[in-house]
């Protein structure tokens, strides 16, 4: 197979990962699920914050190929998929000592970008999506710039668990 190929079928991969863990509209069941999925850390004390950077991974994987495909009217979901899972993180990152408080920080940040977001994907605005779609990348890398190396993971895991239905906004 070809280097292109292998990238080609990687990245599907990835993307149906993303597509069905991130979706909104997960069965109750589902949505229930406090699935052991294991992500790997090098560091125990942060397993649990490992676990969510996980799925925020996922959701974010999600989020990159709605703008990829423009398909503005869907980055809201998408959006509020991966604020969803970052409120989880500061619970799950204690052992950030005096870091916690900018990671909080930059969590209240995604969730204003997620509004912002929401916003300029129902008004069809392409630009804007875009633009914030990059300040919400930089954000996360922020985010993740606070943990120690080899806290959390560098791949999405397999599966976010999030509530069913709508998404709060």
């Amino acid at each position: 197979m070809t280097i292109k190929l292998l990238e080609t079928l990687a990245f599907a991969t990835i993307v149906g990962f993303a597509l069905i863990g991130c979706s909104s509209k997960t069965d109750a069941a589902a949505s229930q699920d406090t699935s052991k999925t294991t992500v790997a850390t090098t560091m125990p004390e942060y397993k649990e914050a490992a676990e969510v950077w996980g799925r925020v991974l996922a959701c974010k994987a999600n989020f990159d190929h709605i703008v990829e495909e423009k398909n503005w009217k869907s980055v809201h979901e998408a959006a509020f998929a991966i604020r969803d899972e970052v409120l989880l993180l500061p619970d799950a990152s204690k052992p950030l000592g005096d870091h916690l408080v900018k990671v909080k920080e930059q969590v209240k940040q995604v969730g204003s970008l997620a509004e912002q977001l929401d916003a300029a994907g129902d008004a069809g605005n392409g630009p804007k999506v875009e633009s914030l779609a990059k300040e919400m990348t930089e954000t996360l890398n922020g985010i993740a710039a606070h943990f120690p190396e080899g806290a959390l993971p560098k791949e999405a895991s397999r599966k976010a668990n999030l509530p069913a239905g709508d998404h709060d906004h």
